[in-house]
């Protein structure tokens, strides 16, 4: 079992990466760098900075309303557990 804190902190961290993440354009006057790539991956670039931010909010939204049955593990959320300590493992073997 996971703690309950655990889970609820990590859910309001992963929600503040996302209000983060989404000022990276403004922050690094993204405008500048946008200008000198192509088409095709400035529209892929500016795509991911949309998608991003979405996707953590919607896990930090989740991790902080269902705290309860995230820390438990089991179930449907045995599958969100599984799937974010694999992609937490990925992130430190490739740091």
């Amino acid at each position: 079992m996971i703690s309950l804190t655990a889970v609820y902190l990590g859910g309001i961290l992963t929600i503040l990466l996302a209000l983060f993440h989404s000022q990276f354009y403004k922050l690094f006057k993204w405008e500048d760098a946008y200008e000198k790539i192509g088409y095709p991956n400035n529209k892929i670039f500016h795509t991911i900075h949309i998608a991003l931010p979405l996707i953590f909010l919607m896990i930090g939204m989740l991790s902080v309303v269902y705290t309860h049955e995230l820390s438990q593990c089991n179930g449907l959320s045995l599958g969100f557990c599984l799937w974010r300590g694999l992609w937490q493992i990925k992130g430190r073997l490739s740091a």
